[in-house]
């Protein structure tokens, strides 16, 4: 768990929104068949074929595996799981700008598999979906930034988010 010490204090999240799966559908629906078509003909054991769609839909992998994101503006984001809450997952920006997105559509997410990474993020809401993650330091709020390493090491930031909203919702 990320500590308090880490950031200064407690940290926030406003409103994590599920991603609506109307929306996520259409786009999603396309990426999935692509891939279950190319699955069908065997094509997807060849890396050519796989670097193609995950390209065409905006996601890479790095060299050990982990997934990343590219934005509307071009940039390469970190994504990884939060694992202390179903369906959530943690983005970091190219500058350690940490965010929050979270899902009703997939509770247990594996990025280990392109076709969850293609039902994920096909469609590109992420952005439109993620939230800041924020704590307060000295009075003022910042947002919570992590260096690429911190980011990897972290197992989970929004139960701890959560119990600090709670505790100052008790307050």
């Amino acid at each position: 768990m990320l500590s308090a010490a880490l950031v200064g204090g407690p940290l926030a999240v406003d409103a994590v929104s599920p991603a609506p799966a109307a929306a996520e559908a259409e786009a999603s629906r396309r990426a999935v068949d692509e891939y279950l078509e190319m699955e069908s003909r065997g094509q997807t054991g060849s890396v050519k074929e796989l670097q193609a769609i995950r390209s065409k839909y905006r996601f890479r992998r790095t060299a050990d595996g982990r997934v990343e994101l590219r934005s509307s503006r071009g940039d390469w984001w970190s994504v990884r799981l939060d694992m202390e809450v179903p369906g959530a997952m943690l983005l970091r920006d190219p500058s350690g700008k940490v965010f929050a997105v979270q899902t009703d559509t997939v509770q247990q997410i594996d990025l280990s598999e392109d076709l969850i990474c293609l039902m994920m993020f096909a469609d590109g809401n992420w952005e439109a979906q993620m939230a800041p993650i924020e704590y307060a330091d000295g009075g003022k709020i910042k947002q919570l930034k992590l260096d690429e390493k911190e980011f990897r090491e972290v197992i989970g930031i929004l139960n701890e988010a959560g119990e600090a909203l709670s505790e100052a919702g008790n307050a």
